[in-house]
């Protein structure tokens, strides 16, 4: 060992030790791992990072764990010790940036617990099994559309702000191309095909950055076979081009409608979804289309993906269909609608090699591993609930890569989705006229009594809810996602308060825990007392019964107002935005459930969707105060625009609502002056005057029509809205766009 090594194990403090054979110590920048049995010194220097998060020496800590190996403090986060001698660094969030690490550890359960200087403690969600790459993290833009594995060494994501490459070894990132970017593809030679903006595709060499761009109109994805040639599958239909020669691509006959997606299998024969059909082309053969009539007579597909030569997955409005096939003729087809993908719009369907099926929503993902349904999002560790369309993806090691609309998250250990934990419930308190119980019986009184519980969980704490009952008080189960029960007095005699712990999500059920109470009869239930109630009874017997009846009307009127008060105070804030004071989605929603499809007289009900443009850029420029001051104010213009019959709510996010009636020629002037209103004058923000514009998307509610299908025409157009430009509207009428007048 060198002088400087001997130097060092000097200053090295030993935190912690695996067995009685190994010790393990930290300095700031080494680990030292002793071998006592080997008699060996083994020193590791941690790799440098971007110094994200601090550390400090004074609290410097080593975790050994079976399931994570060595953990210790990093820059950026946590480094853990591979059993092939790396460290590799977990950044933890986004949200941790610019604060000092002071210590962390795990629970029984996994979950890292990290405490910083200053900032308070927080959870590192999904730490092991989830890991995220944001803006905040290198990436060019939030927004990832795809990824495309190149070697491994190199992932290839597609942003709103070009195509980035991303080191899965090292997590550094570098940025290859500028120009939004929403599909990927690659060719034999090895260069990549990429759609960039509305009206070309491109072929660029990442090697020298050379690039050749092609004429092709709304692409949606990129497939090329073993021969080299290069499928344009668009909204205006499939497009074939051969690279080798100067033709232009050519649509294919047959296949003229919208194509949203599309799979090639490993015998070259190519699945692809055209308008509402699903078409197969072996090798050097014309499509042929699969014979089937959708399950759900509304079914729009939007994706699918390819399990085995004789099994297919399509994706679409409200659900996902398997259809099992025999060449071009039907077997069967089985649905799985919302309830089991926990989604309300499906954007991406997608076979590993596992043969499990992901499903990408609006609310997260689920997978179905031929037996059940397991689910992810955010406060599972996912970066955003709002998945990108066609953005899953499996690399050969088995991990899966997920785009979403804040980040792209890698799943490295897809298995552990699968792992049903058991649940934790626990009583925390209990307390009787505001004094804690201890378990002895206690005296008769007529006081309230408050029992407070909770879950051990805390992987699954947005997921669990409780199932209570308090036998001779609750006629039935009660179930809550509150954490506090409160009964106006406890009855005479022994109680038995029950609680169980459940996760409607995954179907989990805790065994339940049981709480003894144990009421003392009141005096004149005793039998000495009974004896007196005789003799007393034709002297007082009327008055004390009057008496007792008026105190307990008195008590039910008084519970009955407060209790009519809550329920409408809570019914008034379940359909209220809490922040702009508009409706909020559930409550359009509803509205929705409860329109016809045609307004009275010559009127159509149009739905609107609205989104603020560029509004991160305001968040990010004037902070998330200023952007709520713009929402606030944003809504407040566009309910002064609202007339008679019509609705605004806050959809979500930046993200607005209406339903408009309007004569069919008359609502793009109703949609030009709405857009005067708001965006004529400027929004004061933060002491500057800004002007702030919006993209709209909309459609025609028809008749005997559901009103999601309406939606996801309306979201639609709004994307295309935004993908061509902002500032402007786009009207979907079936699958037809349509721009207002200049725009």
């Amino acid at each position: 060992m060198t002088a400087e090594n001997g130097l060092l194990k000097e200053r090295i403090r030993a935190l912690t030790a695996t067995d009685p054979q190994h010790v393990f110590a930290r300095t700031l920048n080494f680990v030292e791992t002793v071998d006592m049995e080997h008699n060996t010194v083994r020193i590791s220097h941690l790799p440098a990072q971007s110094r994200h998060i601090g550390t400090s020496i004074n609290f410097l800590k080593l975790i050994p764990r079976k399931k994570f190996g060595l953990l210790t403090q990093g820059n950026d986060g946590i480094f853990s010790l591979k059993p092939d001698g790396r460290w590799s660094a977990a950044i933890l969030s986004a949200d941790s940036a610019s604060v000092d690490l002071a210590s962390f550890s795990l629970d029984p359960q996994d979950n890292l617990w990290v405490g910083t200087l200053g900032s308070g403690l927080f959870r590192a969600l999904g730490y092991g099994v989830f890991a995220n790459y944001t803006h905040a993290g290198g990436l060019s833009r939030n927004t990832v559309w795809q990824t495309l594995y190149v070697a491994e060494d190199m992932l290839l994501v597609a942003t709103d702000n070009g195509i980035d490459s991303l080191n899965p070894l090292t997590s550094k990132i570098r940025h290859l191309r500028d120009a939004s970017t929403y599909t990927l593809a690659r060719d034999n030679d090895g260069t990549i095909w990429s759609a960039s903006n509305s009206h070309e595709i491109v072929n660029f060499n990442p090697m020298n950055g050379e690039e050749k761009s092609y004429p092709v109109s709304y692409v949606n994805d990129i497939l090329i076979d073993r021969t080299g040639i290069v499928w344009c599958l668009t909204d205006l239909g499939v497009y074939r081009l051969d690279p080798t020669t100067d033709t232009a691509p050519q649509l294919v006959p047959g296949l003229a409608q919208p194509s949203p997606a599309g799979v090639i299998m490993q015998d070259g024969t190519i699945w692809l979804l055209s308008g509402k059909h699903l078409y197969f082309m072996p090798p050097g053969s014309a499509p042929h289309r699969l014979e089937i009539e959708w399950s759900q007579p509304d079914f729009n597909p939007l994706s699918l993906t390819v399990k085995s030569a004789s099994e297919i997955w399509v994706g679409g409005d409200g659900g996902v269909i398997r259809v099992m096939h025999d060449g071009n003729v039907l077997v069967s087809q089985t649905y799985f609608d919302r309830s089991a993908l926990i989604g309300d719009s499906i954007y991406s369907v997608f076979a590993d090699s596992r043969g499990w099926i992901w499903v990408g929503t609006n609310r997260g993902v689920a997978v179905f591993n031929g037996t059940r349904w397991a689910y992810a999002d955010s406060s599972d560790g996912l970066a955003a609930d709002n998945l990108s369309q066609n953005a899953i993806s499996e690399t050969p090691d088995g991990t899966i890569w997920i785009g979403t609309a804040n980040g792209l998250t890698h799943v490295l250990r897809p298995d552990t989705l699968f792992v049903q934990r058991p649940l934790h419930p626990f009583v925390d308190s209990v307390q009787a006229g505001g004094k804690p119980y201890t378990g002895a019986k206690l005296p008769y009184r007529d006081a309230p009594l408050e029992i407070h519980f909770g879950s051990l969980d805390f992987a699954d704490e947005q997921h669990i809810s409780f199932r209570y009952q308090l036998n001779d008080v609750d006629p039935g189960w009660v179930v809550t996602g509150q954490k506090t029960v409160r009964y106006p007095a406890l009855p005479p005699g022994t109680h038995f308060f029950t609680l169980i712990a459940f996760d409607q999500r995954t179907h989990r059920e805790s065994a339940p825990i049981v709480v003894r109470l144990c009421m003392a009869y009141p005096m004149w239930k005793r039998w000495e007392a009974i004896s007196l109630y005789i003799l007393m009874t034709l002297i007082v017997g009327y008055g004390l019964w009057n008496w007792r009846m008026a105190i307990s009307t008195r008590r039910i009127r008084t519970l009955e107002r407060l209790v009519s008060e809550q329920t409408a105070q809570l019914a008034q804030q379940l359909r209220t935005d809490s922040l702009t004071g508009l409706f909020n989605r559930r409550a359009i929603q509803e509205i929705l459930e409860n329109i016809p499809g045609l307004a009275a007289g010559s009127r159509t009900i149009y739905i609107v969707l609205i989104d603020i443009d560029h509004f991160k850029t305001i968040n990010d420029i004037y902070g998330h105060v200023a952007g709520d001051d713009v929402l606030v104010e944003f809504g407040r213009r566009l309910r002064e625009t609202m007339l008679d019959g019509e609705t605004i709510g806050r959809y979500g996010g930046e993200e607005f609502m209406g339903i408009i009636l309007s004569m069919p020629d008359q609502i793009f002037p109703r949609l030009a002056a709405i857009r005067e209103a708001v965006e004529t004058k400027p929004f004061s923000i933060s002491g500057a005057d800004v002007r702030v514009t919006f993209s709209a998307g909309i459609t025609a509610l028809h008749l005997n029509e559901g009103w999601v299908q309406a939606v996801a025409r309306a979201d639609f157009a709004l994307y295309r809205a935004k993908n061509n430009g902002r500032a402007h509207t786009l009207a979907m009428f079936d699958t037809i766009l349509s721009g207002e007048p200049g725009s």
